[in-house]
């Protein structure tokens, strides 16, 4: 008479750091012998290795995801800190522009497009960071107190 055995997987904690892991395998047995489940020792270094990969995969995929609010608080005080050198004096043209780029990340960031938004305000924080350095380079105005 002919058996089927199937095996599952299953995790089990071993001595030493090591884990057993077994994986699924089909025994067919003729004799009346039970079968025999398959297990493979696994190291704690080992099960790192295959977990790592995965770890920041999930990572990546929830940083692209996730709300820009970081790069919207970057551009909001590149912004605060080019008017404060007097860029809305000194470089009104680059100032204007970031604050336009930041209400159109804004109006992304409500609409739920995401990478939209990050993009917009990246480039109103470097827009904001230009107008900040022309106003510095340019002292031929003052700065309004």
């Amino acid at each position: 008479m002919k058996r089927a055995f199937m095996a599952t997987f299953s995790l089990l904690p071993g001595r030493g750091g090591n884990c057993l892991l077994s994986y699924p395998i089909e025994f067919n047995s003729v004799s009346n012998q039970m079968p025999v489940l398959a297990v493979m020792p696994w190291t704690a270094t080992r099960l790192m290795v295959k977990l790592i990969p995965s770890t920041f995969s999930l990572l990546a995929l929830a940083a692209c995801v996730s709300a820009p609010v970081q790069e919207m608080s970057d551009a909001r005080q590149a912004i605060y800190s080019a008017e404060a050198a007097g860029a809305a004096q000194r470089s009104p043209t680059a100032l204007r522009a970031a604050e336009r780029l930041l209400q159109e990340a804004q109006g992304r960031l409500e609409a739920g497009a995401y990478d939209d938004a990050r993009r917009y305000a990246r480039d109103a924080r470097d827009h904001a960071i230009q107008a900040r350095e022309q106003a510095t380079r340019n002292p031929t105005l003052r700065p309004a107190p």
